[in-house]
């Protein structure tokens, strides 16, 4: 028998086991009447559907009815419970019980919530652990650690203390800071780059819209790591190209950028020496890591 752990957080589910990522898909939803789809293949026709996609279920997860009309038969916890069901499959055939790190947004009664849900679909939860405590793998001495992930619709900093174990001494959840944010402010961009340069513009359909958000994940990679991206789309046989100077990335989520600074400094007393831990999905973000640190 085994264990695995998972960690919640909508911009990547995830399910682990010691040796491999068994299954990480976003927080997102297509619902009609018919069918209910989550995680990546929802993501995929979020452009294409979207007045069919739900993304705010986890950080809103409650038993109420869904707002839009047509969906009144569905609450977000039903939401949360596909995406839970379709994570538990990717398990192992032996693995007996889930260790899971929760956000520091879910309160008491989401947490109660969350644990019924696992319990209806037979997913047995062994504890349930913050996932800033979670992620804290050594002590910060003589320095004052702060944990810093961010998620579909904010951005969480957790200011840890060290009694001989990682407590949470102080969170802040950011709202409407999140990855979802930063997506929208940086696919305007790169659009305007290609209408400026190839004279296309990406947003013009939906189903363009859409290879643009499929192909933005491995720009913003590229860019984390040089001065400058080369941007080719292909669409109904033929090839646009365009370059973007990867500072100009950082210059669209400025704003955002800049309240996460700010709440940043306000989490620090006047003699702490900052210990800033920031998860892999952060360090891959333009810029961020860099501003931060500054």
């Amino acid at each position: 028998m085994s264990r695995v752990s998972a960690h919640i957080n909508d911009a990547g589910v995830t399910l682990l086991s010691d040796s491999s990522v068994l299954y990480r898909e976003p927080g997102f939803a297509l619902v009609d009447e018919q069918e209910l789809i989550t995680g990546n293949a929802a993501f995929a026709e979020a452009r294409v559907h979207p007045r069919r996609i739900q993304h705010r279920y986890w950080s809103n997860l409650n038993t109420e009815p869904l707002a839009d009309q047509r969906f009144r038969h569905l609450s977000a916890a039903d939401l949360v419970s596909r995406q839970l069901e379709q994570m538990w499959q990717s398990r192992p055939a032996d693995a007996d019980g889930v260790i899971i790190a929760v956000p520091s947004y879910m309160e008491a009664q989401q947490l109660g919530l969350l644990l019924g849900i696992a319990a209806e679909i037979n997913m047995p939860v062994t504890a349930l652990v913050d996932a800033a405590v979670a992620a804290t793998r050594r002590e910060y001495r003589n320095a004052v650690p702060v944990h810093i992930d961010m998620g579909l619709h904010a951005t969480m900093l957790t200011r840890l203390a060290q009694p001989g174990l990682a407590q949470i001494e102080r969170a802040e959840v950011i709202e409407d800071c999140g990855v979802y944010n930063l997506y929208d402010n940086w696919l305007r961009t790169v659009a305007e780059v290609f209408v400026r340069q190839s004279r296309f513009d990406p947003l013009h359909t939906a189903e363009t819209e859409q290879l643009l958000v499929n192909r933005l994940g491995g720009w913003l990679t590229e860019a984390s790591r040089t001065d400058s991206v080369q941007l080719t789309m292909e669409f109904r046989g033929a090839t646009y190209t365009a370059e973007l100077e990867s500072l100009s990335l950082v210059e669209a989520v400025a704003p955002i950028y800049q309240q996460i600074a700010s709440r940043l400094r306000a989490i620090f007393r006047a003699d702490d020496t900052p210990a800033l831990q920031i998860t892999d999905r952060v360090s891959r973000l333009p810029g961020l890591a860099d501003m931060l640190t500054a």
